[in-house]
Parts: C-alpha cells; structure tokens; sequence
C-alpha cells in the first residue's frame, strides 16, 4: 500500500494509480477484500502536477514503467559519473514541481516494485546519492522510510544475491562520518520535532545493521561525549545478533574505544560476550576492567561469578570495591572464599579499608554458614589489629555476623 501511495503521490494521479493497482490485483488472483484492504491504504494523501513530459494518454505501462518515464532517462554520459548524471536530471524534476524527497520515494518504490531488474544497480546509485540530500535538507522522516522500503526488500528471501548485496549497499552508504554525525545530532537533539528523531534513530538502527565497521571507526574518533554516548546506544541496540564482529576490536590500542566497545557488548547481557571479555578484565588500563566488571555483573553465569572473583585482586580499589558489590548481589557461596581473602585484608591487589568493608557486605549478603563463619573470624581478629580503620572491619564484621543470626532466628 505505501508503495503504490508512494507511486501515486510521484506520478501526480493517486487514485489513477492505486485503480489500475486494484484492477492488476484482482486480475492476479487477489481477493476482492484484500484488494479492499489494500487500496484503503493507497487513499492519497498529497496530488501534485505531474512532471512535465509525462504524456496524458498512451498505451498502458507497468508502474515500474510509469516511475522510470517519471525519472527521464538514466544512461550516464560519458562525462559524468553515474551519480552525478542522475543527480542533475533528479535536480530537473525537482525543478518541474516534484521534490527531493518525492523523487527518492519514486526511486525507492521503483527498487520494490521490480528489484530484480537489471537496472537496479543505477537506481541504487541515485537512491545513495538523493537519501544523504534529502536528510541535509531537513526531511529526515521520507529518508527513513526509504530506509525502512529498501530494508524490507534487501531481506526478501526470492531477492538474487546480487541484488540484495546493492540495496544493503545503498542502506550502508549512509555510514560516512558526516552522514552518521548528522543523524546522531538530530537523534539527541532537544530542539528537533519528535518525529525527526525518532526517524533519526530508526535509520541509525538500520543503518548499523549494514555499517557496524563505520559506526565504530565514528566512536573511536568522536570527541563529543553526547555523540559517543548516543552512537553506543545506537551499536546496543543491534550488538545482540554482531557479538564476534564487535570484539574483534577489543585488541584496539586505543584504551577508551575499547571501553566504549566493552560498554557495547555488555549491553547485550549475552553469555556469549564472556569468553571475549575475558580478556579485557585483565586489561592494563583500570578503566577498561572496571567497564568489564559492569559488563559481566548482570550475567548469571559462573563464568561471570569466576570472572568477579579474580577482580577482587585488582589493584584499583574502585574495581575491587565494585567486583565485591556485584559478587554480594549475585548471592553465590562460590565466592566466598575469595571475598574471605579480601575481608582479611591478605591475597594481591588493593586491599583499602574501604574494599574490605565492601567484602564484609558482599558476605552478608550471600548469608551462607561459609560466609557466618568467615564474620566470625574477621570479627575475632579485633584485638590483633592495630590502627582504628582496621578495627572498623572487625566491628562491621561482628555486625554482619549478629544480622545473620537475628535474621535466623525470626
């Protein structure tokens, strides 16, 4: 129904077109409620004169035919580049009454009606070229529902391979930096109508679905944290079905676009993402495990508890302290071994007062018979420690184990 909506609202007849779609339908073996149904949704919404040099009469044609004579001729001169070539006489039709936006959703409904035709190389060409236009111009809705038109059709399962691969091409073409940063300024803007932005974050979903190499070479170099913050949404929404290809750059040099990349694929909550982050849970900047350690916290796996566990001797205390906290929510006598380590101030890595606080929490919280015992032990050890923060971890412990024991009774 768009199509031909779309199809009608180009050629300057809406309800010409959706008739002589009704009729081919029904001739097609279409019911007549669904031939209904359909040409409800063709009621025009918009009637423009049509292009000039469109005759009046003539021998019946194919709506890809009538979109083609609305388009004029398409050979590229010897000259001028294709895109260039197309461009101009787009800019002609332009000029005799139907706009940018108009033109590409002829051109889209052109790919859909008949993307099989040897021709649909060309036609991808202009769509390239016209879709990054009309989205400077402001009109980024038409430009999201040609994304929305072309992704349809790139999926359909009796598109030629070949086919297929130069509709996702002209979706992906929309991943050059300016292009992308255009799309995130809108997607975030405060001042843009609501409807702009959220055609700005449908295209910028699609687009990374074709494009998640660009969108992360933009995130590596982006320097407005507003863009990077908008684009790692954008890079979760689809990380799910991309994990292997999104980790790949976890071996980058660059330590804060491996952070923004971990980020990335903790926001799948995946199991999958594990083995990968594995690796930067031992990475050499702190910043980097601590956004693994919040990456892995959600995940239920004992990988993930494992993984938590050897945190607790990272030198950064804030890591050790977050690692303690998230084994305490996770409510798993398998760390308590480890946490035991920590309470007691002894092992590797940072051991401040404050991250044995944190440990003496975290076995409160898991409340197994290992973990009393274990407060009963840090508790005992008040007379041997010198210094009053150290004391400090031997009352909160004491204090600890008599919850555990009120709580046991009640």
């Amino acid at each position: 129904g768009a199509a031909i909506r779309n199809l009608g609202v180009a050629l300057g007849d809406s309800e010409g077109v959706a008739e002589a779609a009704a009729a081919a339908m029904m001739d097609a073996g279409f019911s007549e409620q669904a031939t209904s149904v359909v040409f409800s949704l063709c009621a025009p919404t918009q009637v423009l004169a049509a292009p000039s040099g469109l005759p009046a009469e003539g021998p019946a044609q194919s709506p890809a035919d009538q979109v083609r004579l609305m388009l004029g001729p398409v050979e590229p001169s010897e000259s001028n580049g294709v895109e260039d070539q197309g461009l101009l006489e787009l800019r002609t039709s332009a000029e005799s009454g139907t706009s940018d936006a108009e033109v590409l959703a002829a051109l889209v409904t052109l790919v859909e009606l008949d993307p099989s035709d040897e021709r649909i190389g060309h036609a991808a060409d202009l769509i390239e070229g016209l879709m990054a236009l009309v989205v400077k111009r402001g009109d980024v809705e038409a430009a999201a529902q040609a994304v929305d038109v072309l992704t349809r059709v790139s999926e359909r399962s009796d598109l030629p391979e070949a086919a297929s691969l130069r509709i996702a091409n002209a979706i992906a073409s929309m991943s050059k930096p300016s292009d992308l940063r255009t799309l995130l300024d809108l997607a975030r803007s405060a001042s843009a109508e609501d409807l702009d932005r959220e055609a700005a974050a449908r295209m910028l979903e699609a687009i990374g679905d074709k494009a998640i190499e660009p969108m992360l070479e933009v995130l590596a170099d982006e320097e407005d944290m507003a863009t990077r913050k908008r684009l790692v949404e954008v890079l979760s929404s689809i990380a799910d079905a991309h994990i292997p290809q999104i980790a790949s750059h976890l071996a980058d040099p660059r330590w804060y676009f491996v952070r923004n990349v971990v980020a990335v694929l903790g926001s799948a909550r995946r199991s999958a993402t594990l083995p990968y982050l594995q690796r930067t849970i031992r990475h050499g900047d702190a910043r980097v495990r601590r956004e693994t350690i919040r990456a892995i916290r959600q995940l239920p796996d004992r990988l993930a508890t494992e993984m938590l566990v050897a945190a607790l001797d990272d030198d950064d205390a804030q890591n050790v302290q977050l690692a303690a906290q998230s084994i305490g929510m996770r409510n798993d006598a398998f760390a308590v071994p480890g946490l035991a380590t920590l309470a007691g101030g002894e092992g590797r890595g940072n051991r401040e007062i404050a991250v044995r606080l944190e440990a003496v929490e975290a076995l409160a919280r898991i409340g197994s018979a290992d973990a009393l015992r274990v407060l009963d032990e840090v508790a005992g050890r008040r007379g041997l420690l010198s210094g009053g923060r150290a004391r400090e971890v031997a009352r909160a412990a004491e204090a600890a184990a008599a919850r555990l024991r009120s709580a046991a009774r009640s």
